[in-house]
Formats: structure tokens, sequence, C-alpha cells
């Protein structure tokens, strides 16, 4: 029995598959598809549906990149305002503590 590398999901209009580098479909198996005529497994859909996917063409979720770039703003948001921060203690003479303070 060959070694096969698993790679990139194919599809036709019956099936999808993972070829294999040898060129051999792996895991070959009929569409389940859902109530909008999109596939569960891959990116078939069915001609005459029309699907509106939450992971956009790419198969990523888009909402994770906006996630993701939302956190970034506010760490350096955090970091300025930190950095400010410390600046203004610095640049502030220490006040000698006169009687009245003790």
């Amino acid at each position: 029995m060959a070694n096969h590398v698993g790679g990139f999901m194919e599809f036709d209009d019956n099936s999808h598959w993972i070829l294999c580098a040898c060129g051999a479909h792996l895991y070959r198996a009929a569409h389940s598809l859902d109530n909008m005529g999109a596939c569960t497994v891959c990116d078939f859909v069915k001609s005459g549906a029309s699907h509106n996917s939450p992971y956009g063409s790419s198969g990523f979720p888009f909402w994770i990149i906006i996630v993701v770039a939302v956190i970034i703003i506010l760490i350096v948001l955090l970091v300025l305002f930190l950095k400010k921060k410390d600046k203004k203690a610095k640049k502030e003479p220490e006040r000698k503590r006169t009687a009245e303070d003790k």
C-alpha cells in the first residue's frame, strides 16, 4: 500500500475528496447539503442556490480578523497611554514635604 500525502480538498457536482500529491483521490464522499444548498464539508454550492458563507470566499472567518485587529489597536493605545503617563510622572519634580504634610 502506498503512503498518501493529503493536500487540498477538491470537489465536483457530486462529491468531494482530498487530492493526494500522487494524484489519488482520498476520502471521496458525496456532498452533504444544508438547507441553503451548500455542502457542509467543502465549498460546493448547488447550482442555482444562493449561499452567503460567514467565512467569505477564503474559508476563513472574517470576524476573527476584525477581533484580532481591535485587540491589537487596544494594546497599542494602552501602551501609548502608559508611556505618556510615565513621561508625565518623570517630568513633575518631586515635591518636598512640609510640616503640613506630616
